[in-house]
């Protein structure tokens, strides 16, 4: 990765999903609202390749839209829950 940091995904999804490292830093970065472009730069990756993580987490998860993933995550981490 290219020295930028990416939130922290809750530990409970990531174990949840099985989500790899690369899974976990695509998610994150997403979480931040960021696009494609965004995500490559963090993964250091093509666009392409981010792309791929992305799908990787949307079957993973069975979510949608990236409201869906955003509302999980923040369930997940939701101190009320």
């Amino acid at each position: 990765m290219r020295g930028v940091q990416a939130p922290v995904v809750p530990p409970a999804i990531v174990e949840l999903y099985n989500l790899t490292p690369r899974g976990m830093t695509a998610l994150a970065t997403l979480m931040e609202n960021a696009g494609i472009p965004e995500v490559a730069d963090i993964l250091g990756h093509s666009d392409g390749i981010a792309k791929t993580h992305l799908k990787s987490i949307f079957r993973k998860t069975g979510a949608a839209r990236q409201s869906d993933l955003i509302k999980m995550v923040a369930g997940a981490s939701s101190p009320f829950q």
